[in-house]
C-alpha cells in the first residue's frame, strides 16, 4: 500500500471494540454509548482482513480498544493473528486485567509487546484521571509481563495542572524498571477539544524543564515512528508523542481497522470504508482508496471521541 506521496503504509492498529472499563478525561464523556457487539468483526472476519493486510504490506500489528482486553474473544484473536508473519505484534492496554490473561497470552499467542496506558504514578491521582482506575492491579501487571520477558513500554498523557508535575516519578519510574516512557501531547480530539487550552502542554516545555536536572542523549529511531527519544544521564529512557507542536503526518504509516471493519488511514479520520465481504478486487480497490486519503499534514481537530476511532 503506498500513498500518492509514496509512503508505504505498513502499521495497523486493529480495534477490538470501543467499550472501556476506564473513563480517562482526554479519551471520553463519562456517561458514553458504546457499539453494539453484534457490530463487531468477528474472529475470522479479523483474521481475514488482517490476512489480506498483511499480502498489501502490513508489517507490524497492535491489538487497541477501547480496552481489549474486554473482548471476549481476545485470546481466540490473539491467537488466530498469531499465525501471520509479521514483525512486530503488540497490545496496547490499561493493563487493570493483564495479569489475569498473561498465562493464556503466554501459552497461546506470539504477542511480543505491550504499551501500558499510565497517567499518573500517585493512586488518588491515576483514580481521579481514570475515574475507577485501580494503579496497584495495573503495576502488577505491567510487572508480570517484565518479569516473564515482554517488551513494554508506558503511554502517559500530559496534562497541565493534573499530571504535569509528576515527571520526575516517571523518570525515576525508568530509571528502576529499565521501562522506556512516552510523554504524549494532549489532542484535540472528542471531549478534550473544550479543555485543550486548559490543560494543554507542550512537548518542548517538558523537555526544557527535564534539561535542568539531566542531560538528554537522542536515540536513533525509525523514520515512521510516532515518538523521538532520549536516554537520560541517569538511565532513564523517555520519549515524547508531540503530535500537536511537531507533527509526524507526513512519516506516519499507520491504518486503523475499526472494530466494526472500517479502514480508516488517520487518528483524525471520523470515516472509512468498510472491509467486510468484500471479493480480493473489491478489497484492493478499497485499501487503495483509502491509503490515498492518508493526510500528509497535521488535521486540526476532531469531534469523535478517541475510544471510538481506537486509540
Amino acid at each position: 500500500m503506498i500513498t500518492s506521496h509514496g509512503r508505504p503504509l505498513r502499521k495497523l492498529r486493529i480495534q477490538l471494540l470501543d467499550a472501556c472499563n476506564y473513563r480517562c478525561q482526554y479519551c471520553m464523556p463519562e456517561h458514553a454509548s458504546f457499539m453494539s457487539s453484534k457490530q463487531w468483526l468477528s474472529p475470522d472476519e479479523i483474521y481475514s482482513i488482517a490476512s489480506k493486510l498483511v499480502d498489501h504490506g502490513v508489517d507490524e500489528l497492535r491489538l487497541t480498544g477501547g480496552e481489549p482486553l474486554l473482548r471476549p474473544e481476545f485470546i481466540e484473536i490473539a491467537q488466530k493473528l498469531s499465525d501471520l508473519k509479521v514483525k512486530k505484534y503488540g497490545l496496547t492496554t490499561n493493563a487493570e486485567t493483564l495479569d489475569q490473561f498473561l498465562p493464556d497470552i503466554k501459552k497461546y499467542t506470539q504477542l511480543q509487546s505491550f504499551n501500558i496506558s499510565i497517567d499518573s504514578l500517585d493512586p488518588d491521582n491515576f483514580k481521579r484521571i481514570t475515574k475507577n482506575g485501580n494503579l496497584d492491579k495495573v503495576l502488577n501487571g505491567l510487572h508480570q509481563a517484565l518479569s516473564m520477558g515482554y517488551s513494554v513500554k508506558v503511554n502517559a498523557v500530559l496534562m497541565r495542572g493534573i499530571n504535569d508535575h509528576e515527571w520526575e516519578s516517571f523518570v525515576n519510574f525508568s530509571k528502576n524498571t529499565g521501562i522506556s516512557v512516552r510523554f504524549l501531547e494532549l489532542m484535540k480530539i472528542g471531549p478534550m477539544e473544550h479543555e485543550y487550552q486548559e490543560h494543554f502542554m507542550p512537548a518542548s516545555q517538558l523537555i526544557q524543564t527535564i534539561r535542568e536536572k539531566h542531560d538528554l542523549a537522542p536515540i536513533d529511531v525509525p523514520k515512521d515512528n510516532t515518538s523521538f527519544d532520549y536516554q537520560l544521564s541517569n538511565g532513564a529512557k523517555i520519549g515524547f508523542i508531540a503530535s500537536e507542536t511537531q507533527s509526524f503526518c507526513g512519516q506516519c504509516s499507520r491504518l486503523r481497522l475499526t472494530a466494526n471493519g472500517e479502514l480508516r488511514p488517520c487518528l483524525f479520520k471520523d470515516t472509512g470504508s468498510s472491509l467486510r465481504n468484500l471479493s480480493d478486487r473489491e478489497f484492493s480497490k478499497t485499501v487503495n482508496e483509502v491509503a490515498q486519503l492518508k493526510p500528509t499534514a497535521r488535521i486540526e481537530s476532531i469531534e469523535q471521541p478517541m475510544y471510538a476511532i481506537g486509540g
